[in-house]
């Protein structure tokens, strides 16, 4: 059995409709009710330090994510069928719906933030070259964003963010969505 609803207008509230959770992700914040709520984090991908007296200097290839999940969003797509006379290649309406779910105002369980200059290709790996110095008995933590609905991140974001403290940063390095 789906999402269930009462009817406001039968006179009997107590016969509640029932919705299949196919129809209810093609909804306004319908991935928030069959996946749970959007949320965007930074996720701490390095820590580095420097246990020694004098400063490191450190030059290295870190790996990051980046991309879209594909694959954790493909049961969506599953019981749809979609006429062959329409061109569109398997995932992109699901990209359509998970963009349009992060775009949102928060009273849509959405994260309010325009995704459309985020790589929706499907999740690699990639490495990129960092240089600094850390300071003697210093700390360095390297993050990077992701988008996510209830548990699973679905969306890696090419910026990362260094800080010297292990707290998580809150700043948003998305553009604000028009959304309402």
């Amino acid at each position: 059995m789906g999402l269930q609803f009462s009817k406001i207008f039968d006179s009997n509230p107590s016969s509640p409709l029932s919705f299949h959770p196919d129809v209810i992700n093609f909804l306004p914040g319908g991935l928030s009710l069959t996946h749970g709520p959007a949320f965007g984090r930074w996720e701490n991908i390095k820590t580095i330090s420097n246990d020694s007296a004098s400063p490191l200097k450190w030059n290295k290839k870190i790996t990051k994510k980046v991309g879209y999940t594909k694959q954790k969003m493909s049961s969506i797509e599953h019981n749809w069928k979609i006429s062959t006379s329409v061109s569109m290649e398997s995932g992109a309406l699901t990209t359509l719906i998970a963009k349009c779910q992060f775009s949102l105002s928060a009273e849509y369980s959405g994260q309010s933030v325009n995704t459309e200059q985020e790589e929706w290709s499907e999740a690699t790996e990639v490495e990129e070259s960092i240089e600094m110095t850390i300071q003697p008995h210093g700390k360095v933590y390297i993050w990077q964003y992701n988008l996510g609905l209830g548990k699973e991140a679905v969306l890696f974001c090419r910026d990362l963010k260094i800080t010297k403290t292990s707290t998580r940063p809150t700043d948003i390095p998305l553009p604000h969505s028009n959304s309402n």
